[in-house]
């Protein structure tokens, strides 16, 4: 299963990848980013709502930490959201680069 669901991905980026042209990757990025966004956050609101997931969890990943230290660096006072925010940024310039490839790397190596 897992194999043609991967194959059957490598092929439609493909295709994709042609149609697109040189626009490929950044079009693909901000679609799936946007999808994401829409999947994602109302699955988490239910499960907080459900109390799936603490409140207090999320207090700590999407508020500002106050350890009553005046002089904190911003990267201290920041909340959990701040390791989202790196492993986004991570995961977006990897599929520019994989997307903007995708036309230009032969379909045999996609899958291996």
């Amino acid at each position: 299963m897992t194999v043609l669901f991967g194959v059957s991905y490598a092929i439609a980026g493909n295709i994709r990848a042609k149609v697109l042209g040189k626009y490929s990757g950044v079009t693909s990025t901000l679609l799936n980013s946007v999808a994401y966004a829409v999947v994602y956050f109302p699955v988490l609101w239910w499960r907080v709502g459900r109390g799936i997931v603490p409140r207090e969890q999320y207090r700590w990943t999407y508020r500002w930490q106050d350890h009553g230290c005046g002089g904190r660096s911003f990267w201290s006072r920041a909340g959990g959201w701040k390791y989202m925010f790196v492993g986004g940024l991570c995961d977006c310039l990897a599929q520019v680069l994989l997307f903007s490839t995708q036309a230009y790397v032969p379909l045999v190596a996609q899958v291996i």
